[in-house]
């Protein structure tokens, strides 16, 4: 699974200017979790439900 493909309760991407390319990517703590599982060798679970950000008020 691509987690910045989309975005997820993992990872999500947030413009936060003007210009087009003003985004910042910013990982979860659900994320820092699954990476410790991941890392540990425990089972683990990959949430693929994609949620929706809502804009920047202006």
């Amino acid at each position: 699974m691509n987690i910045k493909g989309f975005d997820n309760k993992y990872y999500v991407k947030v413009k936060f200017g003007i210009a087009e390319t003003s985004k910042s990517h910013k990982y979860s703590d659900a994320f820092v979790d699954l990476l410790k599982r991941v890392i540990a060798g425990e089972d683990y679970k990959v949430d693929t439900e994609e949620i929706k950000v809502a804009p920047a008020a202006k």
